[in-house]
């Protein structure tokens, strides 16, 4: 297992898209350097920043936004 927080991410979004048959973004699906790159880009920051879909019936694609996580 890689040690890189957003690699689980794209794991566990994986796994989550085949279990309630939902599609994944087609440069996503076996390309986890173009997720990385698409969450960068939009923002991500490691530990900071959390992945959030509005709607958890769509389809995992770059209408994804990034939620600023509150630290206590």
């Amino acid at each position: 297992m890689r040690k890189e927080k957003l690699y689980n991410t794209w794991t566990d979004m994986k796994r989550r898209a085949k279990k309630q048959n939902i599609n994944i973004y087609y440069k996503w699906e076996k390309d986890y350097p173009a997720f990385k790159e698409w969450a960068y880009e939009k923002g991500y920051i490691e530990g900071e920043v959390a992945l959030v879909r509005e709607d958890n019936n769509l389809d995992y694609d770059t209408t994804i936004r990034h939620n600023n996580r509150q630290h206590k």
